[in-house]
This record gives structure tokens, C-alpha cells and sequence, in this order.
């Protein structure tokens, strides 16, 4: 069996955990990525974060820099909208303080060290969560449904989340318009943590989840969602679900 390796070309030590990295999608903007952080500060239930934007350099030695960097809460995901909307490149982010925020990219034209790039909020939708304690909604994952469908009026963002009550919904749909972000739906998927939503790319009507339950489950977001249209199970939790954006009915799932 042949083997390789593979080399670290750059390293960049960030002030928190890094959990979640995006590159851009779209023109213009393929050498920028996004990196997700989060940090738990001891003694306390306090959850803080920041958002770096980094650009890859020409120079393989310098590898990437950061252009631009924003305090928030805690982040648990990011991901970017796969086409413009409304003439803007946005930037999906899930919190822990319960909440979905747009972040609108503005990319400088200077990088240097007086950098005029920006990462501002557009809208945001929080969920419901305790007053006393502002962490006991935590959404855990997001994705759009615009990898394939192109039709920017019915633009879908889609997460899981996990409360501290056994009863409350673990997945839910916001649809984002002029107006902001409205939640569509919100259900109950799994009885353990609700790690990762998905969108099937070329039915975006349909949904997955996957939990600590060791299961995935699909979702027709159409119907009743008291139960799912399908359930597969496997010998670990599942906590990453992609669909193929090149080919129908074809998925990934981590374990």
C-alpha cells in the first residue's frame, strides 16, 4: 500500500480555539478565508470569539496573513453564501449565545497595515434561551441552500442547535429577504446533541441531520417534521454532513 505525507506550509497562532475554517467562494475573493474561534473563559459560563479574515499570500514561505479580525461570542460554525445577494458577499455565523448573524464581507483596497477591509453585521435571528444564563441555547452548525439553487427570493439557512432542555426543537430553517431573517421551521431531530444540518443541494426541500444518537435522519421541510422520511444509523455519532454539489443523491458523512 503506497503511503504519503503531507507538509504544513504555514501555521498562524491565534488568541482562542480555532473550530471552523471557510474559504470564499465567490470571484475575487477565492484567496480569502474565514476562521471561526472560541474560548470558554474559566470560572465562568462566558463563551467569547473572534472572526479572522486571512488572505493567501503569492509567497509560499509567508503562506497567509491575517487582513482583518472582529471580537464576537463564541463561534461554533461559519459558512459563506455561495453567490451574492443583493449585490453582497455574506458571511453565515452561528453563536453561542443562541444566535444566526449575517456578516456582510467588504474587501479594502489596501491590505496593508492601515487595511480599510470590513465584516459587519447585516441581520441576525437569536433564539429563545434562559435570562439567567445567556448560553443555554447554543446553535452548533449551519448551511445554505444556494450551493446549486440560484434563485436569491428563497435564499434558506438551515442549523442545529442544542438548549438545555430535552424538549426543545434541535433543528431549524431561517429564510433571509429584504426584511431580514424569518424562522420558517423549527423541530425536535435527535435526543442527544444535534451536531451538524445539512442542505441536499438539488432538493433543497430536503434536509439532514446528524446527532450523538449515531444517527442521520432525513427531512422533507415540506411535511410534518414530527418524524423524519428516513433514518440511517451507524456505530458512532455522526458530526459532519455534505452534500455533493456536482452530483445528485450523493453525500459525505463524518463519524
Amino acid at each position: 500500500t503506497e503511503t504519503c505525507t503531507i507538509d504544513e506550509i504555514r501555521g498562524l497562532k491565534v488568541p482562542y480555539s480555532a473550530d471552523s475554517t471557510e474559504f470564499c467562494p465567490l470571484d475575487g475573493n477565492v484567496d480569502i478565508f474565514a476562521c471561526g474561534t472560541y474560548q470558554l473563559i474559566p470560572g465562568t459560563k462566558r463563551k467569547v470569539g473572534k472572526i479572522h479574515m486571512m488572505k493567501v499570500c503569492d509567497d509560499s514561505k509567508i503562506g497567509f496573513k491575517e487582513i482583518h479580525s472582529i471580537e464576537t461570542p463564541a463561534v461554533l460554525d461559519l459558512k459563506w453564501s455561495q453567490r451574492l445577494i443583493g449585490g453582497k458577499m455574506l458571511l453565515g455565523v452561528v453563536e453561542s449565545c443562541g444566535s444566526l448573524v449575517i456578516k456582510e464581507w467588504k474587501r479594502g483596497e489596501n491590505e496593508g497595515e492601515s487595511n480599510d477591509s470590513s465584516l459587519s453585521t447585516l441581520c441576525n435571528f437569536e433564539f429563545e434561551r434562559s435570562e439567567s444564563d445567556p448560553h443555554s441555547t447554543i446553535v452548533l452548525s449551519l448551511d445554505w441552500n444556494n450551493r446549486v439553487n440560484n434563485k436569491e427570493e428563497d435564499t434558506k439557512i438551515v442549523m442545529s442547535l442544542t438548549s438545555e432542555s430535552a424538549e426543545e426543537a434541535t433543528m431549524a430553517v431561517c429564510k433571509l429577504d429584504n426584511n431580514g431573517l424569518t424562522l420558517e421551521n423549527k423541530w425536535k431531530a435527535h435526543d442527544f446533541e444535534n451536531w451538524i444540518a445539512a442542505f441536499d443541494y438539488h432538493q433543497d426541500h430536503l434536509v439532514y441531520s446528524g446527532g450523538d444518537d449515531c444517527k442521520m435522519k432525513g427531512w422533507d421541510i415540506r411535511e410534518d417534521l414530527s418524524r423524519p422520511i428516513w433514518t440511517k444509523s451507524f456505530d458512532m455519532g455522526v458530526t459532519s454532513i455534505q452534500s455533493c454539489p456536482f452530483q445528485e443523491n450523493l453525500f459525505a458523512v463524518g463519524r
